[in-house]
């Protein structure tokens, strides 16, 4: 199975219980390229990458790295309280599938 933005914004949701009934996949869409920019900026997304499983992301770090990016968006609704539970879904749905 490989990676789809569709099939992520649908993981996401279901993890929130439909408390994330206020946005709209583009919001959801922007906290996933934030997640994967961040991810690519600090080597998880490298083929040669020296991580490996037992290298966790930092996601207190990658969370606080979002609400910083989401506070310069004018046009961002996404409440801080919800960024996390959306970045740590992400990245379980990104656990379940095969290959990026």
């Amino acid at each position: 199975m490989s990676y789809e933005e569709s099939d992520a914004i649908r993981y996401i949701r279901s993890k929130s219980q439909g408390g994330l009934g206020d946005y709209d996949d583009d919001q959801l869409l922007n906290i996933i390229d934030i997640v994967w920019d961040w991810q690519e900026a600090n080597g998880y997304l490298d083929i040669d990458s020296e991580l490996d499983d037992d290298d966790d992301i930092d996601i207190d770090a990658l969370t606080d790295h979002a609400i910083h990016l989401l506070h310069k968006d004018k046009g961002n609704v996404v409440r801080d309280c919800d960024v996390r539970l959306i970045v740590e879904a992400e990245l379980e749905y990104e656990a379940t599938i095969d290959e990026f």
